[in-house]
């Protein structure tokens, strides 16, 4: 996959974290606020070319109106690439379908995330990341 643009859809102003990695990558981002931005992020996301576009959604602690979502089934149905931090996809069967994943339970307590490949997407992380349960449903 050679990309050239990235489309971050993030919980508030705030969360820079997926911007600054696609920046870090040499990506050219657009971002888009959770709440006050959707409409816009919709439009630019059903804009987009799948093929030079990854879509980066962080969004840990809001709920994504239907149009939304919408929106990203249809970008992942023409292949597009899409890296997820969501904490509500029971809620959305059709997100499930077009990422091909079930979901089986929810969990209320975080996993810890373990970096066992070396890759520069690390670089700079300790060898396990944490995760704070800050909705109570992750």
């Amino acid at each position: 996959m050679s990309v050239s643009n990235a489309i971050i859809y993030k919980f508030g102003p705030s969360s820079n974290a997926a911007q600054n990695a696609a920046a870090n990558l040499g990506l050219a981002t657009t971002s888009y606020n959770t709440g006050a931005d959707d409409s816009a992020f919709s439009a630019a996301l059903g804009a987009a070319l799948a093929n030079d576009t990854v879509l980066i959604i962080d969004s840990p602690g809001d709920v994504m109106p239907q149009h939304v979502v919408d929106a990203i089934v249809t970008f992942v149905a023409a292949g597009g690439h899409v890296v997820m931090s969501y904490w509500n996809l029971d809620a959305h069967p059709d997100l499930q379908a077009a990422f091909e994943v079930s979901v089986t339970q929810d969990m209320f307590s975080p996993e810890t995330v373990m970096d066992g490949t070396p890759s520069a997407i690390f670089d700079g992380l300790p060898p396990e990341i944490y995760f704070t349960d800050r909705a109570s449903d992750d």
